[in-house]
């Protein structure tokens, strides 16, 4: 699973919120792993521009992030990478909403 994530950028393909697509908040969001860290960019307050991660156990279907949130992994294959996590606030920016409080997924793609 490590060589999966860390082989190449992963771009967004789409985002929900509980179910409701909110791609928009994800325009343009790419994430890129090493082994224990990773970097974004255009993540939002979702996932922060940089950070570490390690896997919650030897099944490799989910990691914690170093702000300690855990990060579902139900599908890692060589093009295609899915990423849930539960995120608990809802974020205001100048004029507009950054984050929205629900169960997020993530379709990534290359």
């Amino acid at each position: 699973v490590t060589a999966k994530l860390t082989a190449s950028p992963w771009k967004v393909s789409s985002v929900t919120v509980d179910g409701t697509d909110q791609s928009a908040l994800f325009k343009n969001f790419t994430i890129a792993f090493t082994p224990t860290t990773f970097t974004t960019t255009n993540g939002g307050v979702v996932w922060p521009a940089s950070g570490t991660w390690t896997f919650t156990d030897a099944t490799a279907t989910a990691f914690t992030r170093g702000d300690g949130l855990v990060v579902q992994l139900p599908e890692v294959t060589d093009n295609s990478l899915k990423m849930s996590l539960l995120w608990t606030k809802n974020t205001f920016g100048p004029g507009r909403m950054e984050s929205i409080k629900g169960q997020h997924s993530f379709s990534m793609g290359k």
